[in-house]
């Protein structure tokens, strides 16, 4: 679910013919979206994140929010966007990120402080798992800058690397807060 992608459908709802959500696992936040485009008009169909390769044949353009983007103009979101990257990327339909550039963080991918990415509960995943079977439920997950045709932010449309170099410029923001 993102608030920028819903806005970004909504106002250019006249040349929507679909839209496609991926459910969000674990939390299912994917659904919230798929009713409010619903509730707006919008022909919207939900699916799994397994089915995100087979949904893209025929689409237009992939679109995903962000929670972050990097000093090297990687994205970061929900688990998930990577196989809609690798998907789009894999069939030829551009790859956009919508983010406000308030969302800039300098560090690389292999920089990013202790505790800045989330990690779900277990339980969301499998609430009565058996003995012997270790749950992994990570919440984010790093979209490479090679798989990103264009971020689309407030200031207009901007290339991988130029998100990078502006992120980058926010290192002293950082370490004025101590994070850096």
């Amino acid at each position: 679910s993102s608030t920028a992608v819903l806005e970004a459908v909504l106002a250019n709802q006249d040349r929507v013919a679909r839209v496609i959500v991926a459910e969000g696992r674990p939390l299912l936040e994917g659904r919230t979206l798929a009713v409010r485009l619903v509730q707006e008009g919008v022909a919207t169909e939900l699916i799994t994140e397994a089915q995100i390769p087979r949904a893209l044949q025929g689409a237009d353009l992939a679109l995903i929010g962000a929670e972050a983007f990097l000093g090297d103009g990687s994205a970061v979101n929900k688990v998930g966007s990577r196989l809609l990257a690798l998907a789009a990327r894999d069939q030829g339909v551009p790859f956009f990120v919508l983010a406000d550039t308030i969302k800039l963080a300098p560090w690389l991918p292999e920089e990013v402080p202790p505790g800045v990415w989330e990690t779900g509960r277990p339980e969301e995943v499998w609430d009565q798992a058996p003995a012997g079977v270790q749950i992994r439920n990570a919440t984010f997950e790093t979209v490479p800058a090679s798989l990103i045709t264009k971020y689309i932010t407030e200031e207009g449309i901007r290339e991988p690397e130029q998100m990078g170099a502006f992120a980058r410029s926010a290192t002293k923001l950082w370490t004025d807060l101590g994070v850096f």
